[in-house]
């Protein structure tokens, strides 16, 4: 069943990416069912979930060397929305025995039903290390993630849970455990693992990304950040040719050719990327300056405290949150683009040019922004490098009277922006879906620049346009 319903996906006359979101929503569900309820080996699962992945890559125009640990696992930075077989396998094993054992019928709970998953995979060892799991963690306690304070995350322990929170904890850990088996297998691989390394937050790929994108963007993305594409290093190393960079007759890999080749620089090819980002960026700037230029007085929103035993009275809470173009309306913007910006003389006298500065002279402020396109994993050591260089136009501009803010935001080359544009964007008013949508115009534009970048790699001439 499982072969023809592939064969007929596969011969329909639609494109590979609505193929595999038929194969993920219709065929893996009617595929589950009697994996669930029948003691089929994992052996076979396996096989299966080799068969199914060949489809995937197929269909999706994906060579035969991408990891399968790449393609399912959910901790690497670009995260697909397909599932894994043997996981899904796994789990709906291991929730089906604890359901059985800790089932109130005891008819159910004592018939000693066996839920079997073969040799390979012995289910009950399985559930007895997740509970071990969870009982160790309960010991150790659960630790704050990211920037969270205490009380900000409800606490669950497993030994006070409900049933059915207990069987979650348990199917959770049987699929964390799978998890880990994949970030290992990908640490081993030098190309394809390094993404792991990266400083920047983890990017979702939705299908409807998946759908709306072309078949060239599409491949360019999962290729680039796993460095599958036929870079001169990667067909040296597949082919064992002694190619090199085009441009500059370096070692050519993809961080060279997206970002460190000199060739490249000097003819302008990356300032042309960083400038596109740029334009981007300045615009969403320039929008939310005017809209804080329109805006009527607002009333700060502030912390109501109740005393104990008075209830809390309603109030209104439509205030906008407090940001760092709310002090005033007189801000200007300029931009390093098509002109040569520089810093107004009464700030500092200083050569170095900004990309982005945001000027208020009523209140006597100035914000600097300077965007960089690095490879992502210098990503952090760019931000610091732009941070020092800038700082003694702050120190200055303080001995003068002025408020200097500066902000070092960074962008992939591959369309990953770092934690600081967020935060850049959360300083000057965004927030919530409306940051969203800023950042993911700014992740297609440096994407779209570096394939442009990536195709004219092959050609020793430089036309400005990819």
């Amino acid at each position: 069943m499982c072969i023809r319903d592939r064969k007929k996906i596969d011969c329909c006359k639609i494109p590979g990416r609505y193929k595999a979101w038929i194969l993920q929503h219709m065929m893996m569900p009617k595929l589950m069912w009697p994996l669930s309820i029948y003691n089929v080996p994992l052996t076979t699962v396996e096989w299966l979930q080799m068969k199914i992945t060949a489809y995937l890559k197929k269909w999706l125009k994906l060579p035969k060397s991408f990891s399968s640990a790449c393609f399912y696992s959910r901790t690497t930075k670009l995260r697909l929305p397909y599932s894994s077989l043997t996981e899904e396998f796994k789990a709906a094993k291991a929730r089906n025995l604890v359901t059985f054992q800790e089932s109130k019928d005891e008819c159910i709970k004592n018939a000693g039903i066996v839920v079997d998953a073969g040799s390979k995979a012995n289910t009950p060892a399985e559930v007895i290390e997740a509970k071990s799991r969870l009982r160790v963690q309960e010991l150790v306690g659960v630790p704050n993630k990211g920037k969270e304070g205490l009380g900000m995350r409800k606490r669950q322990y497993y030994s006070t849970s409900s049933t059915k929170l207990k069987r979650d904890m348990i199917v959770k850990t049987v699929r964390e455990k799978e998890e880990e088996s994949r970030v290992v297998k990908m640490t081993g691989f030098p190309n394809q693992g390094a993404n792991l390394r990266w400083e920047v937050p983890q990017r979702q790929l939705k299908h409807i990304d998946i759908v709306r994108a072309s078949d060239d963007r599409l491949k360019f993305l999962l290729k680039s950040v796993y460095d599958v594409l036929p870079t001169p290093a990667n067909k040296n190393r597949w082919f064992k040719t002694e190619e090199k960079c085009l441009l500059c007759g370096l070692d050519g890999t993809l961080a060279h050719i997206l970002s460190g080749c000199k060739v490249a620089l000097c003819q302008g090819r990356y300032k042309w990327r960083h400038d596109r980002v740029l334009k981007e960026l300045a615009g969403a700037v320039q929008a939310k300056v005017a809209e804080n230029a329109n805006k009527t007085e607002s009333r700060i929103t502030r912390i109501q405290f109740v005393k104990e035993g008075q209830q809390n009275s309603m109030v209104n809470r439509e205030e906008e949150h407090f940001n760092h173009l709310s002090a005033t309306k007189d801000w200007k913007v300029t931009v390093d683009v098509g002109a040569t910006l520089k810093i107004p003389t009464e700030i500092c006298n200083t050569n170095l040019r900004p990309d982005l500065i945001i000027v208020s002279r009523q209140t006597k402020q100035i914000g600097i922004v300077e965007l960089t396109v690095p490879n992502e994993d210098r990503i952090e050591v760019s931000g610091e490098l732009k941070r020092l260089k800038y700082e003694q136009i702050a120190q200055e501009g303080r001995l003068n009277g002025w408020i200097v803010k500066i902000w070092a935001v960074e962008v992939g080359c591959r369309g990953f922006p770092a934690v600081s544009m967020s935060t850049f964007l959360k300083d000057i008013g965004y927030r919530g879906a409306s940051k969203k949508k800023v950042i993911e115009k700014l992740s297609k534009v440096t994407e779209e620049a570096s394939h442009s970048l990536w195709k004219a790699s092959h050609y020793k001439e430089w036309g400005g346009k990819g």
